[in-house]
């Protein structure tokens, strides 16, 4: 895995555990020679992660909508910055330039982001692996609802099976490139 699609809050939340999962995920993909493709701001999780890439000398390429970019949020860090004109382009340019994705803590754009990438992958439009960074159990009551889904036959057990959970970055990361090796 040369490249992952990293969703996460442009808020850091109230745990600073959610904020330290930001840096140490950024750190292990830098120093484990992974791209970051995101959001391309310098707030929240967000701006932790891409701090933390650039720290550690990785690569990053942030991804913009046009009326973000002229902002004070656009990360200013970035050697590599493409523009877009909408939420829709943006998202579907990162998963293009990725080769997995990974989900740290958010709200409703980062659940938007993995809702959309899952619903992709239905549809066979890719088959990238798809990761959760479970953070002191942040996403605990999503992956119940996952599974309630299963259950009641809306959501297929075979997709659930494809997305790798865990609540520790690296070995999160690893996981998730021995998924990506067997594609």
């Amino acid at each position: 895995m040369t490249s992952v699609y990293v969703q996460c809050g442009s808020k850091s939340g109230l745990n600073p555990a959610f904020e330290a999962a930001a840096r140490n995920i950024g750190c292990v993909l830098a120093t484990g020679g992974i791209r970051v493709v995101y959001g391309g701001v310098r707030t929240g999780l967000m701006g932790s992660l891409a701090s933390s890439v650039l720290a550690h000398g990785g690569r990053i390429v942030g991804v913009l909508p046009r009326f973000i970019a002229g902002s004070e949020i656009a990360h200013e860090g970035l050697s590599d910055v493409r523009i877009v004109a909408s939420l829709a382009e943006r998202k579907a340019l990162m998963l293009e330039l990725s080769e997995a994705v990974i989900m740290l803590p958010g709200g409703v754009g980062t659940q938007d982001e993995f809702w959309e990438v899952l619903a992709a992958a239905q549809l066979g439009f890719h088959a990238k692996p798809c990761g959760m960074l479970n953070t002191e159990g942040y996403y605990d009551s999503l992956l119940a609802f996952i599974d309630r889904a299963v259950a009641e036959g809306f959501f297929p057990a075979a997709e659930r099976a494809s997305i790798v959970v865990a609540g520790e970055p690296a070995d999160l990361v690893a996981r998730l490139c021995e998924r990506a090796a067997q594609i």
